[in-house]
């Protein structure tokens, strides 16, 4: 089949949740079938990482050069008050491109056999007429998303931002969704979800996010290495960052003095910057592309994360990589994971320090934590299990 696959970003490097899953799914497919990927690019510089995406999955990558869907909401003031005037959500309005467009109307004439959306917000890319087979794959509930946003905020412009926002959000939900013919979730709760705003049950799908296993975890008694994974200029990966550096690292501070924090991923913002060059235990390294490099320093993954929705790929990369986690219950929201099994949660600051000491200093509970993260990943999270699901769409071309 010829599949024309659209998505947010460039999933390439690895250096986020979002990348990691739509690279994975794009991997599984193009074994199969001819892939044409379009996507965004926020400069010119990343034009080899498409290069190099090319080469290793051997699919066709067509990009745009554009602003607009990789900045953060403080340097677009004025598209967001455009987008007040749209009956769009802002989600989808800030990619709208008409080179973009132009571009996947071009490939539709050549000839495709589906259109795979990833993210609902491409969703407007779709064309008006249908005549293939038409397939979506989310990453969050995005009107959910929204609803935290708003809950968190206090009152202020954001806060009524974020309220109009779950409002379109949820409206285009309901409006786009159904015209799908399968439907792809990242859990088995947003596959409940999706199926309240549209989705046909028979062909709603919980599609895993397949890993290979590898223990790069070691425990060493005077290394205390905490790291997190994530694009910084997330709302979610923001905020959970800051209420660790602020609430939950003095407090670990206090009962282990060589403690470091390592944080990587791209779009650190100045309230992160300036934190982290005021404390030389917070250690800054920017987004990274061997990943698997940094990940057999680390003593203990945090995932001190307060909102967001679907799945956090950060939590199955370090469960997979056999490194001890200590999460939110936000944090593994969506993953059918046991509390002191696979993972340590904690939801106040207190108790999540407490639980990031016990993993640095107790070897035990690390390599228990380690040994059943493998375990999990392995029974649940394994490629096979995903290639199920994406053939059982894909071999089908019944509308």
């Amino acid at each position: 089949m010829k599949i024309l696959y659209i998505t947010q970003f460039l999933p390439y490097p690895l250096d986020n949740g979002g990348a990691i899953k739509t690279y994975q799914t794009l991997k599984i497919l193009s074994q199969k079938h001819k892939v044409y990927l379009f996507c965004f690019l926020e400069s010119e510089e990343r034009k080899k990482d498409h290069k190099i995406l090319e080469k290793k999955l051997k699919i066709e990558v067509k990009t745009v050069v554009s602003r607009l869907p990789l900045v953060e909401f403080r340097e677009i003031k004025k598209d967001i008050l455009k987008s007040l005037f749209s009956w769009l959500p802002f989600i989808v309005y800030r990619y709208k491109n008409r080179k973009m467009v132009r571009q996947v109307n071009k490939r539709i004439e050549k000839g495709i056999d589906a259109i795979h959306i990833d993210h609902l917000n491409l969703a407007s890319y779709l064309p008006g007429k249908k005549n293939c087979l038409w397939v979506l794959e989310e990453h969050n509930i995005e009107s959910e998303f929204n609803l935290r946003i708003f809950k968190k905020e206090s009152f202020n412009k954001f806060k009524i931002f974020s309220f109009l926002e779950m409002v379109k959000t949820y409206l285009y939900e309901k409006i786009i969704v159904s015209r799908f013919d399968y439907w792809l979730a990242i859990s088995k709760i947003d596959k409940e979800k999706l199926i309240k705003r549209g989705a046909k049950q028979e062909k709603t799908f919980f599609l895993p996010v397949s890993f290979k296993t590898k223990s790069l975890f070691s425990f060493k008694k005077e290394r205390f290495n905490i790291f997190f994974v994530g694009d910084l200029a997330w709302w979610p990966n923001k905020d959970g960052v800051l209420w660790f550096i602020k609430e939950v690292f003095p407090l670990i501070k206090k009962k282990i003095s060589k403690v470091q924090f390592f944080l990587m991923g791209r779009r650190a913002g100045e309230v992160i910057k300036k934190l982290a060059s005021l404390d030389s235990q917070i250690k800054l390294l920017g987004p990274v592309k061997n990943l698997n490099h940094f990940l057999k320093e680390a003593s203990c993954f945090v995932i001190p994360l307060r909102g967001g929705g679907g799945v956090k790929i950060k939590v199955l990369t370090s469960l997979a990589s056999g490194i001890p986690v200590v999460s939110t219950t936000i944090g593994v929201e969506g993953i059918e994971i046991k509390d002191s099994h696979e993972v340590v949660l904690a939801n106040k600051p207190m108790d999540f320090a407490e639980a990031v000491v016990s993993v640095l200093k107790s070897k035990d509970l690390a390599e228990s934590l380690s040994k059943t993260g493998l375990d999990f990943i392995k029974k649940n999270y394994h490629e096979e299990k995903a290639k199920a699901v994406l053939d059982s769409v894909y071999n089908n071309l019944a509308m």
